[in-house]
Formats: structure tokens, sequence, C-alpha cells
């Protein structure tokens, strides 16, 4: 969003609002945690499941069966690493459904590839394909007049739905902020909170907010009846980061009285207005430059800001501050999902975007994901087949999915539309506009390949001279980029991260450790087992491979592997297993804190294991080199980034949409495969992973160089790092030297909590009791992963 935004200190307001309701709760959290004893449940239950004989363990095949959406067994399969392989399995799926199509992606973009993709789709609704595609609300809500295209040309059988829109509690939120006290009443008074909450000044034809959301909960319903127009326009403003419909949603205002602390001169006031969209950019879309002017504003204005970011409880009933619907608000739909006639099924890492779809191309602005996907023929008449489907119906029909059609009930999506000076017209125009660029990207393609363009020999079969993707020659031959399974061999499970047991009627949030199941967390709890029998079997020289984009282990990952490579797990010796970490660099990213949290928590872990990690060989980490020599994020070069989530267990091997990260497992919904006992499949990726080792088809370097230092070396590190990201956003436009050294403390003070708490997490012993932070996972759920793909 390009235009200049002017907000007011009411705009400011509501930032300090949401910034401090997400602390708050936070804060509840780590109480009940507390007060409920948990921890104390949580230890003496791991002593009776996991501490016993081992004819009390249940073993990983049990586990899978338990917890997997089905075991399944394929006709046929795919390993996909190449990106446009990737993308013309999707076409060959959509052009050969006859019947129905089911998609869920947490990306669906309005670029080239994308129209194209959404073309398809027209063209299958159009020869009466039944499609229903899912995606999530907050990343694509801003695109919903494109949205609405597609569904027009659908003639009827395309419908969109939108996962996590506003529940009833962040309806009730927006509904009480936009209504103003009496005249005369101070917000932090309980006659004002009462009036608002209760509805005393919105008339006799309005029930109370506490009325309609009772009312709404009792019916069943998603959205509160009779939901204010500018509540409406705050939604939509909140959820589109647009400050301009924010601030007319809050026109009603007299936040005069609401000022505290020292005034803020025109000039200080000028550069804080811009503070609400740099807090949504940030909170919402994860964009680290927002994140780092955010912080910024926080650490230049504190001194100001202080005392009502002090007191901002006092404005609210405890109704809203109870509530953990505004902190996990952030809470995506991260499934990768294709399943066309429940007999084409497709999943993996990749969304639906230019950088997951072309492995060269122009169309790329900054990023080109290396990515991995699997592809699977299946059996539609198969129980276990229709066992998948059922799971796509169920996320579908989920309480916090809203159909577009049925937005408008909470969302004013029309002024949305209007300031995009956007309509239904241009929307469709756009997507043919588009498609055609595609094709002219195919042709140009195709001449590049015919001037002896090794790199894409692989593509001959999926490709034709007459600008079509040539989808019957697809699965004709297998190369390294797309490698035929066996599937006469192993055990096919699919496994689903949801937010409660099973999609429940009542919602979960986060997760605890050893309770994964409990709290839908599938995948991983299979992670864990299969670590845990790896273990137990103890075959000597096992591999362990995590190949993953955003590595920041959560709690219970990160004391698994240390206690493996350490050699005891759960009190048996683990001297058999050799862990290799394969992640992006800093270079690579683009998420640059995950890899600064990451080095902390790896620095924590060489402590643990007294530095032994590069003596014994049990644990190699690498990362991903830079495709060029310039610098980070450089504006000039496009950057090939790891975006792959898979992990090799000795002979297992799972491929999804989760990442190795406190995020996935305490946020976003996730899904995958987990593939038992196929040693083709795991030999195939092992000789793939030893491949990038040795440089034959990749770059990466090994990265135990700072295991060896000192905190101090690794503090200097960090603080270059720092410096390094500040000179490329520009930072002396914003603040003075003086404030850049005290933001860097505010840093570095978070990076040592982040040390300090893993080296507590990976010496906590169930057998000896020895004290863990409990809220670990819960902490940094937030400060490590501000946005996932």
């Amino acid at each position: 969003m390009n235009e200049k935004l002017h907000l007011t200190k009411k705009a400011l307001f509501i930032g300090f609002i949401a910034t401090i309701m997400s602390c708050t709760h936070q804060q509840k959290i780590e109480r009940e945690i507390a007060s409920e004893g948990i921890w104390e449940t949580m230890k003496a239950t791991a002593k009776k499941l996991l501490l016993d004989s081992d004819t009390r363990h249940e073993t990983l095949s049990e586990t899978l069966q338990n917890v997997s959406t089905a075991e399944f067994k394929p006709e046929d399969g795919y390993l996909i690493r190449n990106n446009d392989s990737a993308f013309a399995s999707k076409i060959y799926a959509i052009r050969n459904a006859k019947k129905t199509i089911d998609l869920v992606y947490y990306i669906y973009s309005s670029d080239e590839t994308s129209s194209y993709f959404s073309n398809e789709l027209i063209k299958a609704a159009n020869r009466g394909v039944k499609v229903r595609l899912l995606v999530d609300y907050i990343f694509n809500y801003s695109n919903l007049t494109y949205f609405q295209a597609l569904q027009k040309l659908g003639q009827g059988n395309i419908t969109i739905s939108f996962y996590n829109q506003p529940s009833l509690m962040v309806q009730a939120f927006a509904e009480y902020l936009v209504t103003p006290c009496p005249q005369g009443q101070p917000p932090t008074g309980d006659d004002c909170k009462n009036s608002k909450w209760n509805g005393k000044i919105w008339g006799n034809n309005i029930a109370s907010l506490s009325s309609r959301l009772n009312s709404a909960v009792s019916s069943n319903s998603k959205h509160i009846k009779n939901l204010s127009p500018e509540a409406k326009l705050f939604l939509s403003g909140f959820f589109s980061q647009n400050g301009a419909l924010i601030h007319q949603s809050l026109r009603k205002h007299d936040l005069s009285a609401i000022q505290s602390g020292p005034a803020l001169s025109d000039e200080e006031k000028q550069a804080a207005l811009s503070f609400l969209k740099i807090y949504y950019r940030y909170k919402l879309k994860g964009e680290i430059s927002a994140g780092i002017q955010y912080l910024f504003a926080m650490a230049f204005y504190g001194q100001k800001i202080n005392p009502l970011v002090n007191n901002i409880e006092s404005y609210f009933p405890k109704q809203l501050l109870d509530s953990k619907d505004l902190p996990y608000i952030t809470n995506y739909t991260h499934h990768k999902l294709l399943l066309a006639d429940n007999k084409y099924m497709q999943l993996g890492g990749r969304n639906i975007e230019n950088s997951y779809h072309v492995s060269k191309s122009d169309l790329v602005n900054k990023y080109l994901f290396i990515d991995t996907d699997m592809f699977f023929v299946l059996n539609p008449i198969d129980n276990s087949t229709k066992e998948i489907a059922a799971s796509f119906g169920k996320l579908w029909n989920h309480f916090s999915t809203g159909r577009l059609n049925d937005i408008e009930d909470f969302s004013n999506y029309e002024a949305l539309a209007q300031v995009k000076k956007s309509n239904l017209k241009s929307e469709i125009a756009s997507i043919r506009i588009k498609t055609n660029a595609y094709t002219t990207y195919l042709r140009d393609y195709l001449k590049r390949k015919a001037n002896g363009d090794n790199d894409l020999q692989n593509m001959q079969a999926i490709y034709k001279s007459d600008l079509t993707i040539d989808t019957k020659g697809l699965f004709t031959t297998s190369g390294t980029d797309m490698v035929k399974i066996a599937t006469n061999v192993g055990r096919y499970f699919y496994l689903e991260n949801i937010r409660e047991g099973r999609y429940g009627s009542s919602q979960s949030f986060g997760s605890v450790n050893l309770f994964e199941k409990k709290y839908g967390k599938n995948i991983h709890k299979v992670w864990n087992k299969s670590l845990e029998s790896a273990c137990r079997d103890n075959t000597p020289n096992s591999r362990v491979v995590i190949h993953n984009a955003y590595y920041s282990p959560p709690a219970e990952f990160l004391r698994t592997i240390g206690q493996q490579v350490k050699g005891t797990n759960l009190g048996r010796t683990c001297n058999g297993l050799k862990y290799e970490i394969i992640t992006n660099s800093i270079h690579t990213t683009d998420l640059n804190p995950i890899n600064i949290i990451a080095r902390r928590q790896m620095k924590a872990l060489s402590d643990y294991l007294d530095g032994d990690i590069t003596k014994s060989k049990r644990l190699e980490y690498y990362e991903y080199s830079p495709i060029s020599s310039q610098p980070p994020r450089s504006k000039s070069k496009k950057v090939k980034s790891l975006h792959s989530k898979v992990m090799v267990v000795k002979n297992d091997v799972f491929v999804g949409s989760a990442n190795a990260d406190i995020r996935s497992l305490m946020m976003d919904t996730n899904n995958g495969v987990y593939i038992q006992n196929h040693e083709q499949l795991s030999k195939e990726y092992y000789d793939y992973i030893d491949g990038l080792k040795s440089g034959t088809t990749s770059t990466i370097a090994e990265a135990q160089d700072f295991f060896q230092q000192k905190i101090n070396a690794i503090r200097t590190n960090d603080e270059q790092i720092y410096y390094g990201m500040m000179n490329y956003f520009r930072a002396d436009r914003f603040i003075t030297p003086e404030q850049k050294e005290h933001f860097w403390r505010f840093t570095e003070g978070l990076l040592n909590k982040v040390t300090d708490q893993s080296v507590g997490v990976l010496r906590f012993d169930l057998q000896n009791s020895v004290p863990q932070t409990p809220n670990y996972d819960s902490y940094f759920k937030f400060d490590s992963t501000f946005k996932v793909f």
C-alpha cells in the first residue's frame, strides 16, 4: 500500500491497545499455568507415561494410527523439487478433474502464475467441476475483490471461503473500541466501561454488546448480529492494514481525555502518526522493515508513551482482557493442499504465487523459493481417501471459516474496494492480462531452453511449443527434480496441526509440551515420537535430516535433540543417531530474526553439550549461501531462499507445510504426509542432501564455527548483524546514533533471554526434576517468527 496516510492520536491509541492486549494476555497465560499446576501435572504425567518400562510406551506406528487423519495407500507418487514441475502437476490435476477440486492455501496471490492457475480453475468450473477454495483471512483479506472476480467467473461452481475470520470476541473488541463514552465520562471509569459493554448508550433498538455476544454464541452464529457500521469499518481497516479506514471508524471519538504523560510536540506527533500502519505491517504481515520501525518508535517515544501503555488495561472490561482471541488473532491456516476428484493430491510447502512456481524468471521480484512437494494418485473410492476428503470438509466447515458472501456481515469490504480504487470489472481484466503475461513468459522460457539452457532440460516433457503446459508427458519420466517413488512399500499417513483436538466444538490455543495431541498438534507429536523411536532402536550410523526453511525449534524438540546428541534420552543410551540440520542463512532468508534467535538456541545447545558438537560429529549444521556476492536483501538481485519443510528420520520421511519452529507448533494450522519405512525415498533424499553438502547441486556451508565461540563473540557478531540491517534499512533517517544504541540494548536483552531459557529447556530432566521454564514456546511464539510462509 503506497498511499501516504495521515493518522491521528486515535490511530496511535489503537496501536498501543493492540500491543498491550497481546502483552497483557501473555502475562495472564503465565499466571494461569502456574496457578493451575499444569507444570507439576505435566511432570508427573510424563514420568508415568515416558519413564516406565518400554511396554508403557506407545509405538511410533500406534501414534501415527491414533493422530493421523488417514493412513492411505497411493497408487502412484512423486517427490517434486522443481518449481515448474510442481506448478505443472497442479495444472495436470485441475485439467483432469471431472467433479470436484478442493484447495486450501495460506497465500493465494494475484500475480501471473496465480492468474494462470485461477484461469484453469475457471475453465474447470465452466465445464461443471465444483471448486472449493479456502484461503487465510488475514493474509488475503486485502484481495477480496480479486476473489469476488474469481468466484463470479466460476458461474456458480467456484465457492471461496476464508479461514480465521474475526471471532465473536474480536468483533466485540471492534464494537467496544468504536463506541465513545457517554459525554463527560472518562474512558478509564467503570461507568464508561459498563455503559459500552451493556449497551446503555446504543439506544433501545440495539441490544447490549454482552447480550449480542451471548446470543450469537447460543445460536452458534459466526458473527454478532447488528454489528455497527463503524465496527465493520474498523475491522476492514484492521485486516487490510489501512489506517484511513480505522481513522474513519473512530470519527465519533474525542480522545483528548485519555492523554497521559508528557504531550507530544507537533514534530513528534507527525513522526509518531504512522505508528499504527507500521504496527499492522509488522504484526499481521510480518514485514521486517516495519518491525524495525515499530521498535524504533517504541524506543524513541517510550518515555512519553509509557504512562499510557502502563495504564492501558484500565480502558477495557474484564471480558476483553480475559479473551485469548486477541493475542492469537494471527492463527493462520498454513495448509497447502490440492485435492482433485479425491484422486489427485498435492501438498508440501508451496503457496500460490510466482516465487514458488517458476525456476528462472523476471516474474519474481525478490525471493525465488526452493521447495518440496509430494504428488499422489489415490483410489477415490478407498475409505482412507474419503477420510482425507472429509478432513478438508471439516476445515471448510470449521467454526472460524467464513464464506466470501458472508464477510459483509462483519466487514465493510466495499469501503476497502473504494480505497483501492478497484472493482470487479478491473479485477476480471487483471486475471486475463496476467494469464497472458505468464504465457509470454512460457514463450521466452522455451526460447532459452532451445538455446541450450541445460538447467531446464528436465522440463522437456512438460512444455510444448504451443505455449501450453503439456501435462500428458509430466509423469512419464523420473529425474532428480521429480522423483517417482515406489508405492508398494512403506506406510503413508496424512497429518494435520489443527486448532483443537479433531475439530471439536471449542478451539484450543497454543500447545503444551508432551500434550501436543490434546492440542491438535499432531505433526509435532509425530516428530517427537519418531525421534524417540529412533533413539530406542539405536541402530548405529542412523541419520536424521532436518531440511527446513525456518529453524527455531520448540522446547520439546530442542530438548530431544540435545539429549539424543548428548547420548541419553529418557534414561537410555542414544549414540546411534547423527543429526544434520540444513536451513537458510541470514543472507538467504526472508525472515532474519529467526536465524538470529536460532543462533542463540544453538549456542545454548553447544554449551549443554560442553562444546563437543564438532568433535563428535553427531550434529552437523549447514546454512545456504547466497547465490551471488551481493549483500543480504540486495534490491538488485533475486535471492534463492529455502522454503522446504522436510524431515527424514532413518527410513521415514515427512514432507509438508509445517516448519521446525515455535510458531508452527503454537499458532498455525499445517498439514503433511509422513511416509514410514520407505528406504528408497529416504535414500534419495539423503543423496540429495549429500549433493548439497558436496556442492555439486547447490551451495551450502557448514556453520559449526559459532558453536565453539564464547557467548561474547556471539553477541559481537549479533551486534554486527544488527547494525548491518540498520544500514540496509537506512535507519539514520529515523533515529540518532544514541537511539540506535538504545534499541540494540533492547534487542540484546531479548536474545539473552532466548539463550537463558534455552539452557533451562535443555537441562530439564524428568527424572531429576530439574526446573524448566514452562512458558518457553508461549513466550516466543511471536518474538521468534512474526511471519512464516
